[in-house]
């Protein structure tokens, strides 16, 4: 048991959470989770931090009741969040179920980057190459993307969609770059 000094410093009890989520399934970072929602209850502090190491952990489940939280106490949804429930939805291999979230997030914030990529890594794995080429289209008008971040990309889904034929016919489509 901590001392009741620590127990309610919230830098502390941040800095312990983040500590113990390299494991987060471990029973030390449950209970840090647990006690650090219990004495920072009105604030989303423990649930913020918890949002990592759930998407890590793949439990959509446990992962979605935290988001649920933290969209309570921040008085409603926003990009960042929706996005994250599509991303874990990804990560867990259900990616079907991650579109709705994803296109929710790019729908609220049309400019958010993270989102469009997310969208493109999902069309990716989802190998529904002609309509990851459309939206590398839009990509390229907001974001001013070229075709090599795609190439350089470490990403497997996009490695996968550099290589195919519609993609290099999309290429082909692009005006050249200007030069810099």
């Amino acid at each position: 048991t901590l001392p009741l000094r620590l127990q309610s410093d919230r830098l502390f009890m941040m800095a312990r959470l983040q500590v113990l989520m390299a494991e987060p399934t471990s029973a030390a970072y449950a209970k840090a989770l647990a006690e650090t929602r219990a004495v920072f209850a009105s604030e989303p502090v423990a649930d913020l931090l918890a949002i990592d190491a759930l998407m890590l952990e793949k439990d959509v489940q446990r992962f979605d009741d935290c988001i649920r939280r933290v969209t309570e106490r921040l008085g409603g949804p926003d990009a960042y969040l929706t996005l994250c429930r599509g991303l874990v939805r990804l990560r867990a291999g259900t990616p079907e179920e991650a579109r709705p979230f994803i296109e929710k997030a790019i729908q609220d914030e049309p400019d958010f980057a993270l989102a469009a990529f997310a969208k493109l890594r999902l069309l990716a794995r989802q190998k529904a190459w002609a309509e990851a080429c459309e939206w590398l289209t839009q990509m390229v008008d907001r974001f001013n993307l070229r075709p090599d971040a795609v190439r350089a990309s470490s990403d497997e889904a996009l490695a996968a969609l550099a290589a195919t034929p519609e993609f290099e016919r999309w290429v082909s489509s692009q005006p050249a770059a200007p030069p810099r």
